[in-house]
């Protein structure tokens, strides 16, 4: 997958973006300038302390529990719709935090497997439109099966 299709991609998302490792503490392997104009921090500050790469670490310790929940939930075929909360580099906090959600297949590019509401709603397609003749559920690949 080429870098700069993922920065077109995740840079039209209203709000903020990143990919995250789910097996490596939540580690941020890619984000958008949305992403970290949203935590307040550049993706240079992200490297140190108290992000360290992960932007878990910017959620609310309470909200902690409902974001561990929808990563159990992911490996489920069920809807996942979870809101939390980040403090901000300059220590406010930002509510509401939508996140979009999704299961995908990396062996030949990303296949979308599962989405949520809010992944379709921050990408501008349907589920409907996303499965449809012209994106067959390909984020930037070549599915088969």
């Amino acid at each position: 997958m080429e870098t700069v299709e993922v920065e077109m991609l995740t840079n039209t998302v209203n709000g903020g973006t990143a990919r995250l490792a789910v097996d490596d503490g939540m580690r941020i392997i890619a984000a958008s300038e949305g992403y970290y104009r949203m935590t307040g921090y550049s993706g240079a500050e992200s490297l140190e302390a108290p992000f360290y790469r992960k932007g878990v670490k910017l959620v609310l310790p309470q909200d902690l529990p409902v974001i561990a929940s929808a990563i159990e939930n992911l490996t489920r075929d069920e809807p996942i719709q979870i809101t939390y909360r980040i403090r901000k580099k300059d220590g406010t906090i930002a509510w509401n935090i939508p996140a979009g959600v999704l299961r995908a297949s990396v062996d030949d590019g990303i296949c979308v497997l599962f989405a949520n509401h809010e992944f379709y709603r921050q990408i501008g397609y349907t589920q409907i439109e996303f499965a449809g003749k012209d994106i067959k559920n390909q984020y930037l690949c070549s599915c088969t099966g």
